[in-house]
This record gives C-alpha cells, sequence and structure tokens, in this order.
C-alpha cells in the first residue's frame, strides 16, 4: 500500500471507529492491525491522536461543503433542500451500531484532544451557518414559519437531528429518528400560513 492510500485507509477506519466506538475509545494499534500496517506506519502518518483528529474532523468538513455545495446547485425548493439533510443524517441510522461522526465527537466533546475540539467547532459552526441560510430562504419564500429566528431554528434542528441519532442508536429503533424529523417538519418548520 504506498503512502496516501495508507493515510485514507488510515483515516477511513478512524472515521469507522469514531462512529462505532468513539474518538478515545480506539488507539493506533487498532488501526495498524485494522489496516494490517505497523503501528508506526500509523505514526509516520499521524503523529499523534490529536493530529489525526484533526485530520479527521477537517476531512468530514470538507466532505460535508462538498455535499451541501453540491446540493444548493439543484433547482429544488428548500423544503427539499432540508429533506435532503434529514437523508443525509438518516444514512447514520441505518448503519448498525453507527451515528455520524460529528454527532460522536460532540458526545466526547470535553475528552477530545484540544486541536480537535477547535477543528470540531469550526465543523458545527459551519453546518449552523448552512443551515441558517437555508432557512432564512425557506422563510424569506414563505416556506417555513418566520416567526423564529433562523438561526434557533437552525440550532434546534442540528440538537434534534443528534440527539434523535443518539436516542436511535442506544434503543435500536431507528423509527425515533423518523419520529423526529416529522416533528420538526410539522411543528417547527411548518409551512407558514398563508
Amino acid at each position: 500500500m504506498n503512502a496516501p492510500d495508507t493515510r485514507t485507509a488510515i483515516l477511513d477506519l478512524a472515521e469507522e471507529l469514531v462512529r462505532s466506538r468513539s474518538f478515545n475509545a480506539f488507539s493506533y494499534q487498532d488501526l495498524a492491525d485494522g489496516i494490517g500496517i505497523r503501528k508506526a506506519s500509523v505514526h509516520y502518518h499521524f503523529q499523534t491522536k490529536e493530529d489525526l483528529g484533526v485530520a479527521l474532523v477537517e476531512r468530514l468538513r470538507r466532505q460535508a461543503v462538498a455535499w451541501a455545495s453540491s446540493l444548493m446547485e439543484r433547482n429544488v425548493s428548500p423544503l427539499e433542500k432540508l429533506d435532503a439533510y434529514f437523508e443525509f443524517q438518516a444514512e447514520s441510522v441505518s448503519s448498525k451500531g453507527m451515528i455520524c461522526p460529528h454527532g460522536a465527537l460532540g458526545a466526547e466533546y470535553n475528552a477530545l484532544p484540544e486541536r480537535v475540539q477547535e477543528s470540531y467547532i469550526e465543523f458545527l459552526e459551519q453546518i449552523q451557518t448552512w443551515l441558517t441560510s437555508l432557512l432564512r430562504k425557506g422563510q424569506a419564500q414563505g416556506v417555513f414559519v418566520d416567526n423564529v429566528p433562523p438561526e434557533d431554528q437552525a440550532a434546534l434542528i442540528q440538537s434534534a437531528i443528534q440527539g434523535a441519532l443518539q436516542l436511535s442508536r442506544a434503543s435500536g429503533k431507528q423509527q425515533r429518528f423518523y419520529a423526529v424529523v416529522k416533528g420538526l417538519r410539522d411543528h417547527v418548520l411548518r409551512p407558514a400560513e398563508s
């Protein structure tokens, strides 16, 4: 396996382990064993676990930005874009025993290394900004209620979705995630009255 492929394989496995265990529940030895390389090879690419965590969050952030950019280019309504966000998050529900990576990192935020915390907060703020922009456009078009500031709606959506993912994972009941999404759509984001 060449160097770029090894780096990618390490990040892929690290993401899987974060989603299934947590950031602090795996070691470099777990990564080495899972990929079939020496532990020193993991250290070659990521000198410290903090370096690995920052690289992982940055990769997740870039993926989210690319996904959001492609979605915003589509000629669909704000509600359809928001539904696409819910569907994107729902992929974690269908992954047995997994949770979205930023939800997993958030659950152990206080135990993360400082630079990983900083990268994580930047990632969350980027999601908040994107959701706020989408909700603001939807309010301007009369698609969503406009009696709640879009920043507050975005925070509510982020926290409700993360909570729903945790609840679904812990209970093993996927329908709990979808019940929260339905509640958001019906009671928080319902179309503005005409």
